[in-house]
C-alpha cells in the first residue's frame, strides 16, 4: 500500500456500488463514465474489479475503448487494460500506462497477479488505484476498435518489463512491451485508450475482422 487514506478506501467501495447501481438499473452489459474530474468518487477500483469479471468499464467516457472491452470479454474470455500508448523509441518498445488494470489478466478464473494500492496519479485527492505486475515474457495482445471506420488494430508481442515508478512515469500501472516484427514502434500508433490483453489472441482478432469484413491492421 503507498500513501492512501482510509477515506481512499471507503469513496473507492461507494464508487464501485455506484457503478454497480447504474448498470442494474439500465440492465447495462457494459459502461463508460466521464471519470476524469470525479475527484474522490473516480471509479479505477470499481472498473479494475469488474474488468476482471468480464463486465466491460471504460475510462474516460471512450466508446472505442469499451466496445474493445467488451470484444476482448466475449471472443477471449479476459479482461483487458484500457490505457494510455506511449513509445520508447530508443529501444522501440510500446508502453502503455493507466489507472484500471485488473488483476485476472488470465482470466476471472484464473489467479491475481501481483499488485500495490497507489494513488491516482494526475490529481488531487489521491484516489485509489491498482499499480499491477505483469510476468515478463508473455504473450500480449494490443487492440483497438474503430467505430464508424469499420476497422481494428490488433498486435502480437512480448511482455518486457512492468517498470517501476519513479524512475519511470504512468499512472498507476505500466507496462512495456516488444512487438513482433515492428521496425518502427511509432508506427503501430493505435489511437487513444487501446486495450492490451494478457494472452496470444491477435489471430483470433483477424478471424473476426475477415467475418464482419473489417479492415484490420496487424502483425500476425
Amino acid at each position: 500500500m503507498s500513501d492512501l487514506s482510509e477515506t481512499a478506501f471507503v469513496d473507492a467501495v461507494r464508487a464501485h456500488v455506484a457503478v454497480q447501481t447504474i448498470m442494474e438499473r439500465h440492465e447495462a452489459d457494459a459502461i463508460t463514465i466521464e471519470c476524469l474530474f470525479l475527484k474522490h468518487r473516480k471509479p479505477c477500483l470499481s472498473f479494475s474489479i469488474n474488468n476482471g469479471a468480464l463486465v466491460p468499464c471504460g475510462c474516460e467516457n471512450d466508446l472505442n475503448a469499451t466496445v474493445t472491452l467488451m470484444l476482448g470479454a466475449n471472443l477471449f474470455g479476459r479482461g483487458g487494460f484500457q490505457h494510455n500508448p506511449e513509445f520508447d523509441t530508443e529501444e522501440n518498445l510500446y508502453f502503455g500506462s493507466h489507472c484500471t488494470c485488473l488483476t485476472k489478466l488470465a482470466g476471472p478464473d484464473g489467479n491475481d497477479a501481483p499488485y500495490t494500492l497507489r494513488p491516482f496519479f494526475h490529481q488531487l485527492p489521491k484516489t485509489l488505484a491498482l499499480d499491477v505486475v505483469w510476468t515478463p515474457g508473455s504473450r500480449v495482445t494490443l487492440c483497438k476498435y474503430h467505430s464508424g471506420e469499420k476497422r481494428l488494430d490488433a498486435w502480437a508481442g512480448d511482455l518486457v518489463s512492468s517498470p517501476s515508478c519513479p524512475p519511470t512515469g504512468g499512472c498507476a500501472t505500466r507496462v512495456l512491451t516488444k512487438m513482433d516484427d515492428v521496425d518502427d514502434i511509432c508506427s503501430i500508433y493505435p489511437g487513444p485508450h487501446p486495450v492490451i490483453y494478457c494472452g496470444d489472441f491477435a489471430r483470433h482478432m483477424k478471424t473476426f475482422a475477415q467475418l464482419y469484413q473489417l479492415d484490420i491492421r496487424t502483425n500476425c
